[in-house]
């Protein structure tokens, strides 16, 4: 089984980057937050998990372990594969989407396309006591208090889904509702 591959990315593509480490070529398939983070010509370290399908086999690669681990939870729950999987990991960094199966927050997995109310619900059921973290009531905290600034944008004529981006670009300072809203705003007014 592969756990990891270090070498230098040679190609980024839609949904995948090409690892050349030594005399091979690995296509790993991968979500655009992780591949937005890597530069053709640098040298990683990517973890993976490689999915074994009737007709194929998949490799997919992730910045840290703790998303790997995430990916193979997920794609252990009924109906959950890895495209879907990898989905839902876009949405947002892997402790708050763990923080939000954990709290049982069907509203956060909702927001990815394809996850309906009753498959959020089986993620939770199936997951929420696997996923073993420290103190998730801080995540769940800042994850409130972002609802509400998208909302507020949303109030404010936003679309949504602009609304979720500028939410997911805030870093986890300020913590204020009105400095974060204040923050999300200039993020909006900086995209073309």
């Amino acid at each position: 089984m592969l756990y990891e591959l270090f070498g230098t990315v040679a190609k980024k593509g839609n949904g995948f980057c090409v690892l050349r480490a030594g005399a091979f070529g690995f296509k790993l398939m991968m979500n655009e937050r992780t591949l937005n983070r890597l530069t053709e010509g640098a040298e990683v370290t990517l973890a993976c998990n490689l999915y074994v399908r009737d007709t194929a086999l998949e490799l997919y690669g992730f910045a840290s372990d703790v998303s790997r681990e995430l990916f193979e939870m997920l794609i252990s729950v009924s109906g959950i594969g890895p495209k879907m999987a990898l989905h839902v990991m876009e949405t947002d960094e892997p402790e708050r989407i763990a923080a939000a199966i954990v709290e049982g927050r069907t509203d956060f997995l909702t927001r990815t396309p394809g996850i309906g109310k009753k498959t959020a619900e089986r993620v939770i059921m199936e997951l929420r006591d696997k996923l073993h973290l420290h103190d998730t009531t801080g995540t769940a905290r800042a994850m409130d208090v972002d609802a509400d600034v998208e909302e507020v944008l949303v109030r404010l004529g936003y679309p949504r889904r602009d609304a979720q981006r500028a939410t997911q670009s805030l870093g986890p300072e300020p913590t204020k509702l009105e400095e974060r809203v204040k923050a999300a705003l200039k993020f909006l007014q900086s995209q073309p």
